[in-house]
């Protein structure tokens, strides 16, 4: 098997071995433990200032697995000028991991709070 872009790739072909043992870096949420992304799927980080606090630091992720966006997007304030975005949340306990930014004519993308998540490396198969 080949190199694929992240969106052909299968979240279980890259973060699970045949064998169910992998290597992967899994980002698992904070307050649950449930597993969110792999890190195969990072494409980056950003610094976001953060008024009133400590800078956000944002992982950009083109494929995640544990987490979803049930409301609706918008542009307001969004960190990534020109893309709309909308809350993304663990799909286990609902706590607030980051977002999925969109924005018409590209492949959306999410982008994860890194100080609400945990690493773990992945160990047994489904």
């Amino acid at each position: 098997v080949g190199w694929a872009p992240p969106s052909v790739r299968s979240w279980k072909s890259v973060c699970r071995a045949e064998d169910g043992i992998s290597g992967a870096e899994m980002l698992l949420c904070g307050a649950c433990g449930n597993e969110i992304a792999c890190m195969d799927f990072c494409d980056g980080y950003k610094v976001q200032q953060n008024a009133g606090g400590p800078p956000m630091y944002i992982g950009r992720f083109s494929e995640v697995q544990g987490m979803q966006a049930p409301g609706t997007s918008t542009e307001d304030e969004s960190f990534f000028p020109g893309w709309a975005w909308s809350l993304g949340i663990c799909k286990s306990c609902g706590a607030h991991v980051g977002w999925q930014y969109d924005r018409k004519g590209e492949a959306p993308f999410w982008g994860l709070l890194m100080s609400r998540l945990e690493k773990s490396r992945s160990q047994i198969g489904d």
